[in-house]
């Protein structure tokens, strides 16, 4: 004491070099812990294992109840996880795929140049700088997007559609059953006429518009009546306004969006790959990407920020989660309540288990079958067993008590220097090297003294009801026995010579 321990019985064994080294595992090898103070940790228990090296690598994973959830970061390069709700894979900055199980939610990411990204209201797929899609549904308004390299581009919101083909062809549609029309553009012919320019003026006060088109470069229309207009340079910019919103593209950088106003509002910016937002009655997002992104709902039920990659703070209906990697990790949800401060502070409260550690002083855990407390490792060890024992060892079982609540105990010092014990019917005495006295419930005993230069025992022959006795005396001279009995009664078989 206080640099070396080894400790060994049915349930462990550990050995233990303070403060730098510490291994230990049970016969079944389901639980198991390796330490190498402060690099390396690794710990395993029943359904739940974690490695962690500092700063580089934390694995953690738990089957609990069966709800599989797994945790591996190779920082600051490789991140994968795993829950009931979502698994991801990222390799930084170039890949990342996740998906839920229910396929709903779904992302892949090849930076910069592919984007999927799947919800249940929301989808973009975008190969950069080939095309750009996705798709949105607020409520019951459907809008879709589409740009494409080769000048094709498609807008689509609920029954309006516009299209065209940069710098030939631009088509405006409206498939509403009652006011539906649609308008076809082709250049240079407009009015089979071969023209470089022209402009077109409706000044009557109800339905007045005008047109002005310069073939190949610039192209302006506007309806007053329906509060309607475009501006393009072709083939880059594209500025489109209409009743209830503006849309802006400057291809393939820039694209920006509104519909509506007030709270049914929705709002998208993106600055091609670094910076996105968005905002709906529903969601607002800011990211300005690799580094940051910010999140939430208008109700506030689930937000999140991240500062990749050693922040994130993320929260929903469900779940509330902060990791300040690799330092700082804090989780809850309405069955965990988890705090992690490495490798000091160790916190986990579910139905199930719970525990709490402030390594290397104090540990303190509880699950359906027994309480532990620690101090100092192994300098005071206490455990209780739920209608079973209680235990208490202390300096790694230099002094070890059990009692069990049918009235059995089990007292040791120094393992074998003194034992004191009478478990089920195993009765057990010892005064190391004076003297030692054993007894089961089959009635079988041993008695030994000065380390067995006397010895006697007494045990049963097969399943019968009599008793071989034998003492001895110099470790192997036979002083007396009932053999020659036992032989002549035909309850033995005599040695061969």
């Amino acid at each position: 004491f206080p640099i070396y321990w080894h400790r060994k019985n049915t349930q462990y064994q550990s050995l233990t070099i303070s403060p730098i080294f510490s291994y230990g595992f049970s016969p079944d090898k389901k639980r198991e812990h390796l330490m190498i103070t402060p690099l390396y940790w690794k710990m395993k228990k029943h359904n739940s294992q974690m490695n962690i090296l500092l700063p580089l690598w934390y694995l953690y994973s738990d089957t609990t109840s069966g709800a599989k959830y797994s945790s591996n970061t190779i920082f600051p390069i490789y991140w994968h996880r795993k829950n009931t709700q979502y698994q991801s894979l990222t390799i930084s900055p170039i890949f990342s795929y996740g998906f839920s199980p229910d396929k709903k939610r779904e992302h892949l990411m090849v930076t910069p140049l592919y984007w999927k990204i799947n919800r249940p209201n929301y989808s973009q797929n975008s190969l950069i700088p080939l095309w750009w899609k996705d798709q949105n549904k607020v409520d019951d308004l459907e809008s879709s997007r589409l740009f494409t390299l080769s000048g094709y581009w498609r807008i689509k919101k609920g029954k309006i559609a516009t299209q065209g083909i940069f710098p030939i062809w631009w088509s405006l549609a409206n498939k509403d059953t009652i006011s539906g029309y649609q308008d076809n553009y082709i250049l240079p012919l407009f009015n089979k006429a071969l023209v470089l320019c022209w402009n077109l003026t409706n000044k009557d006060t109800i339905s007045s518009y005008q047109d002005n088109y310069i073939f190949y470069l610039f192209s302006f229309s506007k309806n007053s009546a329906e509060n309607r207009s475009y501006f393009t340079i072709t083939p880059l910019f594209i500025h489109t306004r209409e009743e209830g919103g503006f849309s802006n593209s400057l291809f393939p950088i820039w694209w920006q969006r509104r519909i509506g106003t007030g709270e049914s509002q929705t709002y998208d910016n993106l600055i091609w790959p670094i910076y996105f937002r968005t905002q709906n009655r529903n969601y607002k997002n800011l990211t300005i990407f690799p580094l940051f992104s910010k999140g939430k709902s208008t109700d506030n039920s689930s937000n999140y920020l991240a500062i990749t990659p050693l922040f994130w703070n993320i929260k929903n209906e469900n779940r509330h989660q902060i990791i300040l990697w690799p330092l700082i990790k804090r989780e809850t949800n309405p069955n965990l309540s988890y705090f992690r401060l490495t490798p000091f502070i160790w916190y986990k409260n579910t139905p199930e288990k719970s525990y709490f550690s402030l390594q290397p002083f104090f540990y303190i855990g509880e699950n359906n079958e027994f309480k532990t407390f620690n101090i100092l490792w192994q300098i005071y060890n206490q455990h209780h067993y739920y209608g079973k024992k209680n235990t208490i060892s202390l300096f790694f079982r230099l002094l070890y008590l059990e009692k069990h609540i049918n009235g059995d105990n089990e007292f040791k010092i120094l393992h074998k220097l003194f034992v004191n014990s009478e478990v089920a019917g195993e009765v057990e005495k010892t005064f190391f090297p004076f003297y030692s006295f054993k007894k089961n419930n089959n009635g079988e005993k041993t008695i030994s003294m000065f380390l067995n230069f006397y010895h006697y025992s007494k045990k049963r022959i097969g399943n019968s009801q009599e008793f071989y006795h034998e003492e001895k005396i110099f470790w192997f001279m036979r002083l007396r026995s009932n053999y020659d009995k036992l032989v002549e009664e035909g309850k033995i078989i005599p040695l061969k010579n």
